[in-house]
């Protein structure tokens, strides 16, 4: 082979590999504009929805409100998990319980929530449904309700230091309304026993503890 043949297959492979080179080069270019594109669309979408949002909430008369909601709960981000709390709050409103609890459920076993968020919502669903046990109305679906709201607590992840004291202080208060609801004129066992975890919980804060301990001696003294 002389030295132009060499030459030639030399130049020829440099060729070939500038030619995959560049085919490199711009197969990461075109990643990278599609991750922008994506990423631009999904924070634009998220924006807009936050907008929405807002407008809805500024506006809660507007004849549109239920149906903004219903769209804006669709989304697949956090406002869509807002809008989805509203319609439940909207419903708890119209004492439209079962269908409420349901929602709260659906809601709670969405794969794309954490455990923060899912440990959140069933602590705030916990409360609203013991507020309305308390309610006289509401007096004679005890056994209903603890149900419920044991099935909401479920959902709350223990590994959370911050959400222990919410929950056994929702336990706490249903046993207090058992009490009262049946004249009971002595503390449970179990009321005791709650009480007792809250009292010693070292990861339980001072506000939950002062507040249950006020409850108990009422109950206690009463």
């Amino acid at each position: 082979m002389n030295n132009i043949d060499i030459k030639n297959n030399f130049i020829n492979q440099l060729k070939e590999k500038y030619k995959i080179i560049v085919g490199i080069v711009l197969s990461i270019l075109l990643l990278v504009i599609i991750i922008q594109v994506y990423f631009f669309y999904k924070n634009k979408k998220i924006l807009d929805t936050s907008v929405l949002y807002n407008e809805t909430k500024s506006d809660f008369k507007n004849n549109e409100f239920i149906a903004l909601l219903d769209e804006i709960s669709k989304e697949k981000n956090f406002y869509g998990v807002l809008a989805k709390i509203d319609k439940i709050n909207l419903k708890l409103s119209n004492n439209e319980l079962d269908s409420a609890y349901q929602d709260y459920i659906t809601l709670l076993n969405q794969s794309n929530l954490t455990n923060l968020y899912k440990s959140t919502i069933s602590i705030q669903a916990s409360y609203n449904f013991l507020r309305l046990l308390s309610e006289e109305s509401n007096m004679n679906k005890l056994s209903e309700f603890k149900t419920k709201i044991n099935k909401l607590l479920s959902f709350v992840d223990p590994s959370i230091d911050s959400f222990i004291g919410f929950n056994l202080e929702i336990l706490y208060l249903l046993s207090i309304l058992e009490q009262d609801f049946s004249n009971s004129l002595s503390v449970s066992n179990e009321s005791q026993d709650l009480y007792q975890q809250i009292q010693e919980g070292d990861r339980i804060s001072a506000f939950i503890k002062e507040r249950v301990k006020k409850i108990n001696d009422f109950q206690k003294y009463k």
